[in-house]
């Protein structure tokens, strides 16, 4: 069994904006070769700063850090830039 984890790395910023929002930590345990979909808890302040920039036809992308920690403690970072959409 696996364990991820999308970690406190995971930040967006929205153009326009004047500051970088922050994705609030998730988990998920994962069976060996398996996958797993995380959901990116995002607040609403920041939704409602998202929601206002797509009407603007403005690109939007989150910053992901996901880290995998297997039984024996070995860890795995991944960090990917995804393009938020309507």
């Amino acid at each position: 069994m696996k364990r991820a984890r999308q970690g406190p790395g995971g930040r967006f910023n929205v153009p326009g904006a004047a500051k970088v929002y922050a994705l609030k930590a998730a988990s998920a345990t994962i069976p060996t070769g398996g996958k797993a979909t995380l959901k990116l808890k995002i607040s609403r302040k920041a939704q409602k700063a998202i929601k206002s920039a797509l009407r603007r036809h403005k690109t939007v992308k989150a910053k992901v850090t996901v880290t995998v920690t297997d039984a024996a403690g070995n860890r795995t970072i991944r960090t990917r830039v995804i393009r938020l959409r309507a």
